[in-house]
């Protein structure tokens, strides 16, 4: 046997200990010539299938600002891999008339009032990277001005071989504006 500091050429090494691994797929593999005082192998923190399967953690935080309603949406990693954000989306669930619509210059943005509702950024675009230590914050300002509007947000994500689409409303019912 050798000790810390003894001199050993290659020929010694090479005939004393052999270590080889061929073929195949191997998982977690530890070669070792000599232990003394012991072994410790850890394995990092694993999913669980349904922390993949649904990875998203939402909250929504509701804010009232002069030019309008604004909703403030943190996400967050369920797993301890990375998500990807791929895209949000508004979805109007249902419409219907103001009774009382106040005369008002005519001003041109397409939000909710377009066919498809849109969704633009003022800055970064998606796609977006969130994981349990690393936060995206999204703040939606809402426009939607010829129709009493109820919506909600739809989030598709892909987390290792899952993919999905969260919706994001308000606490189980629908935004509206």
């Amino acid at each position: 046997m050798w000790e810390l500091g003894d001199t050993v050429n290659d020929e010694d090494r090479t005939n004393h200990v052999r270590n080889e691994m061929a073929h195949g797929h191997f998982g977690n593999v530890v070669q070792a010539g000599i232990v003394r005082d012991g072994l410790h192998i850890h394995q990092g923190f694993r999913d669980a299938p349904s922390d993949l399967e649904n990875p998203v953690i939402v909250s929504v935080r509701r804010m009232m600002a002069p030019s309008g309603t604004l909703y403030i949406v943190t996400l967050q990693a369920r797993t301890t891999r990375a998500v990807i954000l791929h895209a949000a989306r508004p979805v109007v669930l249902s419409r219907r008339p103001r009774f009382y619509k106040a005369i008002t210059p005519r001003h041109f943005r397409t939000e909710l009032d377009s066919e498809p509702p849109r969704l633009y950024t003022e800055g970064p675009d998606f796609p977006f990277t969130i994981s349990a230590t690393d936060v995206e914050q999204f703040r939606f300002k809402v426009v939607g001005n010829a129709d009493e509007v109820y919506w909600q947000l739809e989030l598709d994500w892909s987390c290792a071989e899952y993919e999905g689409t969260v919706v994001i409303d308000d606490n189980g019912k629908p935004f509206e504006a």
